[in-house]
């Protein structure tokens, strides 16, 4: 099993002006899960934060998501996205392929939001 790495100083979240800008959230729960499970995993972990720092699901601003592999990933993560943000304004998506950690990473979640 994998170590998550932790940083000597680190925050979920870093609030300024009135946004708040939350770190990236992957499947820490469940390396080497299928992109479904891994993309829930992410997103369960952002609906965590948000309550935490004055936000919600509904306030988000932009989300930036890396992929492993964006070929073989962008539409099962699309499904589990379209599922979890469905009934509300959808923020600003991009989605881009990157490096992760380890080659059991699929995702990485990375928002923005509005606060009080």
């Amino acid at each position: 099993m994998l170590t998550p790495l932790v940083l000597p100083v680190q925050r979920l979240a870093t609030v300024a002006a009135g946004v708040a800008f939350l770190a990236g959230q992957y499947a820490a729960d469940c390396p080497a899960a299928p992109i479904a499970v891994q993309a829930r995993n992410a997103l369960d972990r952002l609906d965590g934060i948000l309550p935490t720092i004055g936000s919600t699901r509904d306030r988000l601003l932009w989300v930036l998501v890396y992929l492993a592999d964006i070929a073989r990933d962008r539409e099962g993560f699309t499904r589990v996205w379209n599922d979890w943000i469905a009934g509300r304004a959808a923020p600003s998506l991009t989605m881009v392929q990157v490096g992760l950690a380890a080659p059991e990473y699929r995702v990485v979640v990375l928002a923005t939001a509005a606060v009080d």
